[in-house]
This record gives structure tokens, sequence and C-alpha cells, in this order.
């Protein structure tokens, strides 16, 4: 359940940024300078949000390579 919501998550964050995949800066610039003030918030807040899930995975992570002891304490 917990690995789809990350899955999901990943998705978003693609389906985001892939409109500005192939483009330029000033293209880039263009795409979100479209977007109204609410719709910026929004985005910020999904990136934002993902990139806290994707935090608190990779730290599981390396939880679990450190019990496994792959990986050394730093």
């Amino acid at each position: 359940m917990e690995e789809n919501n990350i899955n999901k998550n990943l998705e978003e964050l693609v389906e985001f940024l892939n409109p500005l995949h192939n483009e330029t800066s000033e293209e880039r610039y263009q795409v979100l300078s479209n977007l109204s003030p609410t719709e910026l918030q929004t985005q910020l807040k999904k990136l934002g949000d993902i990139a806290y899930i994707i935090g608190l995975e990779e730290q599981k992570q390396l939880q679990i390579g450190q019990l496994l002891g792959i990986l050394s304490e730093r």
C-alpha cells in the first residue's frame, strides 16, 4: 500500500515535469509563468509533498541498509 502511494507520487512528479522535459529555460519559464498563482502554489506544494515522501522512503532504505550491515553508520 505504501509503495503504491510512493509510485503514485512519483508519477505525479513526472507528469508535472514532463511538459518541461525538452524545453529551454525560457520555454520552461513561459509554462510556469502562465500558471495562475493558485495553480503555481498547488504545484509547489505537490513538489514539496513528494520531496518529503521521497526523503522518508530514502531514510527508511538507509535504515534497512544499516540493519543489514550494508551501510556503516556515519
